[in-house]
């Protein structure tokens, strides 16, 4: 038998090579792989919440719920959670909320656009696409306008893997784009009337039906008006929801959410005279529509000075952010098949107020939130919020993983 001591250097010499690749792995530019994660209590100070900033929540039936953040995708799958983490030596650590879409496909499959800096023309930014298969992130090939460029603003998938996507700016989407398989993109116009109207938003309902927010001039130039296209069965179909009351002049829909078929459409949209905000619920009846000036809960009038982050379930639920001013915190509405119920967000350390950026309801029916608290005297520093709504109350959840695991998946990728 060897002497412990001549046993411990050959274990030292053998293990010491792994230990620097596992060290210098993260450089070595390999694609990101996803790695199981775990919830952890409390959230906050020491969970991933510290190191991130979220901005985007989409959800799946049957795949799930994912959540963006600026260098990391959290997919939530059965209530647990796998994290995969950005490659910054590869360029993909994204910059800017306003310039990332996100469509979940299928289950482990989805395709998400962003923007990283340009590698040709220092001090500008470029566009890229990824798609997911598996656990496995790839580059592929977006679709370009006439001049090689473009700029996804939203994206969208049907069950069978086709993708739609919006091209444009943020003041509204010029251009709809398709691809079908591994076909190229190619234009999927729809009949927008007037060559100066534009897409606000896109959703897909649970039947493979498109649809699109659209913003067009009203009579004679005057104003903005929206309306709904549906592209259902093969066919473009017009929806046209009753204005809001006192007809302003300018009106538009910026957000749509479709999880179920028609009868269970929900659009939001802001009123251009100061008036505050409007959902429009389509179902069997027809058309309904809450003001955000008037809007009735359980407890009393909800105040609200401005809607957003609206979320569907499919199943008659509805969710959308109450604001109530910069220096308090949001509240969020639920909407119970016939009425409303207010809910209070729960107080962070740290944080004297903040709003909902984003929300989702999952398949499992727990409704996600993500904003972000500024720090402060405690912190130093910002940090991203993940709020869980299940049981009748909400939850901040930190989440956590293996950094030896990540190390090995870096340096040995799909092997493991």
């Amino acid at each position: 038998m060897r002497p412990p001591v001549v046993t411990a250097r050959l274990v030292t010499r053998a293990t010491l090579p792994l230990l620097c690749l596992l060290a210098v792995a993260p450089a070595a530019g390999a694609g990101p792989y996803e790695i199981p994660a775990r919830w952890t209590e409390p959230a906050g100070s020491g969970a991933a919440g510290m190191d991130f900033r979220f901005t985007r929540i989409e959800s799946h039936t049957d795949a799930g719920t994912v959540i963006l953040g600026d260098s990391v995708v959290l997919w939530i799958r059965q209530g647990r959670p796998f994290v995969t983490l950005a490659w910054s030596e590869g360029g993909y650590v994204v910059k800017g909320a306003a310039d990332r879409a996100l469509a979940i496909v299928a289950d482990r499959k989805a395709v998400f656009a962003g923007r990283r800096p340009s590698s040709s023309d220092p001090g500008s930014y470029e566009n890229f696409l990824l798609e997911r298969s598996g656990s496995e992130w790839r580059e592929v090939a977006g679709p370009r306008d006439e001049n090689g460029k473009w700029s996804i603003v939203e994206l969208a998938a049907r069950s069978d893997g086709t993708l739609f996507a919006l091209l444009g700016g943020r003041a509204g989407a010029s251009r709809l784009v398709m691809r079908a398989g591994d076909e190229s993109w190619r234009s999927f116009d729809p009949p927008l009337a007037r060559p100066d109207a534009t897409i606000q938003d896109l959703c897909m309902d649970g039947e493979d039906g498109l649809w699109l927010a659209i913003a067009s001039p009203g009579k004679n130039g005057a104003g903005r008006r929206g309306f709904l296209l549906g592209h259902v069965r093969g066919m473009w179909r017009t929806f046209v929801p009753p204005p809001p009351e006192g007809r302003p002049e300018r009106w538009n829909m910026a957000r749509l959410a479709c999880s179920g078929g028609l009868a269970s459409l929900w659009a939001l949209g802001h009123r251009g005279d100061g008036g505050g905000s409007v959902l429009w619920q389509r179902s069997s009846d027809g058309w309904k529509m809450h003001e955000s000036r008037d809007l009735e809960t359980t407890s009393g009038k909800a105040a609200c000075t401005e809607l957003s982050s609206l979320a569907t379930d499919g199943k008659g639920r509805a969710a959308v952010a109450c604001h109530k001013g910069k220096a308090r915190t949001d509240s969020v509405l639920m909407w119970e098949g016939n009425r409303w119920r207010e809910q209070a967000l729960p107080a962070v350390p740290a944080a004297a107020h903040y709003q909902v950026g984003d929300m989702a309801f999952g398949a499992d029916g727990t409704l996600w939130a993500i904003s972000g608290v500024s720090g402060g005297a405690t912190t130093g520093r910002g940090r991203g919020l993940i709020l869980g709504f299940e049981d009748g109350v909400w939850r901040e959840r930190g989440f956590a993983w293996s950094r030896l695991r990540q190390r090995l998946l870096g340096l040995l990728g799909g092997l493991l």
